[in-house]
C-alpha cells in the first residue's frame, strides 16, 4: 500500500514538473490590443457673416479718345497705364449648399493712389492729361469647394470705380483754354469683375486668403467746357491681394 501511494506521489510531481517546464518553453504570451480609431477629419466651418482687411497691388489700363465737342470727331488717341498698391476692407456672408460647396456674397471697398499721364500735342498746343483713380470696389457673388481647413472658389460681379480726369493746357491755345488752364472731372464707372482665390481657416474664426481679380468697366465721358473737349475712356484693373477674414459666429 505504501509502494502504491508513494508511485501515486511520484507521478504527480513529474507532471506538475512536466508542465512548468512547458510553460518555460512557451515564454510570456503576448497581450493584444485593439488598435486606436482613426482621427476625425477637420471640417472647417465657413458658414455665416464674416468682415476682414486686404492689401495687394494693382495694375490699370486706360484707353482714351478725346473728341471736339462741336464736332465730334477725334482729334486724339492713346492709352496709358498706371500701378501701384492699395488696401481697404470687406464684409460677407456664406452658407454650404452641401457638405462641400460653399456659396456666398461679398462686398468690398479699396482706397489707392493711382495716377497715370498722358501728353496731347496738337500743332503749338500742348496738353497734359492726368487720370486719377482713388476709390475702387465690388460686390460680388462666391462658389467654393471646402475640403478640410481650405476653401478653394471662383467669384464674379458688379464693381465700381471712382476716377477723376485732370485736363493742363501746358502751351498754346485751345477754345478758351489759354496755357495754364486747368479743368477737372469727375465720373463714377460701373462694370463687371470677375476672379478666384484660396483661403485657408487657421483658427476656427479666423482665415487668410490670397485673391486675383480682373476689372472691366463701361465707357467713361469727361466733358471740359473751357477747351470744348471730351474724353472717351475704357478702363480695365487687375489685382492680387492678400487678406484676413474674422467670421462672427452670427447667422449660422
Amino acid at each position: 500500500m505504501r509502494f502504491v501511494e508513494a508511485s501515486c506521489a511520484a507521478a504527480c510531481a513529474f507532471v506538475v514538473a512536466g508542465s512548468a517546464a512547458g510553460a518555460a518553453d512557451l515564454g510570456v504570451q503576448p497581450v493584444y490590443r485593439a488598435a486606436p480609431a482613426p482621427a476625425a477629419s477637420f471640417n472647417y466651418d465657413w458658414r455665416g457673416f464674416y468682415v476682414g482687411a486686404h492689401v495687394g497691388g494693382v495694375n490699370s489700363k486706360v484707353d482714351s479718345t478725346t473728341l471736339d465737342i462741336a464736332t465730334n470727331l477725334p482729334t486724339s488717341t492713346g492709352s496709358s497705364s498706371r500701378g501701384g498698391a492699395f488696401g481697404g476692407g470687406q464684409v460677407g456672408y456664406n452658407f454650404m449648399a452641401s457638405p462641400n460647396w460653399l456659396l456666398g456674397l461679398e462686398a468690398d471697398i479699396s482706397g489707392a493712389n493711382l495716377r497715370a499721364n498722358r501728353t496731347e500735342v496738337l500743332g503749338a498746343a500742348i496738353v497734359t492729361d492726368t487720370r486719377k483713380n482713388d476709390l475702387f470696389g465690388t460686390i460680388r457673388a462666391r462658389v467654393g469647394f471646402a475640403t478640410g481647413n481650405w476653401l478653394f472658389y471662383a467669384t464674379g460681379g458688379y464693381a465700381w470705380t471712382n476716377e477723376t480726369g485732370i485736363r493742363t493746357q501746358f502751351a498754346g491755345t485751345i477754345n478758351a483754354a489759354v496755357p495754364g488752364t486747368v479743368e477737372t472731372a469727375s465720373s463714377t464707372l460701373g462694370g463687371w469683375v470677375a476672379g478666384g482665390g484660396i483661403e485657408w481657416g487657421i483658427t476656427p474664426n479666423v482665415s487668410v486668403r490670397a485673391e486675383y481679380l480682373h476689372y472691366d468697366f463701361e465707357r467713361a465721358r469727361f466733358v471740359f467746357p473751357q477747351a470744348n473737349r471730351r474724353w472717351e475712356d475704357s478702363t480695365s484693373k487687375d489685382t492680387v491681394r492678400i487678406g484676413v477674414n474674422w467670421r462672427l459666429n452670427w447667422g449660422r
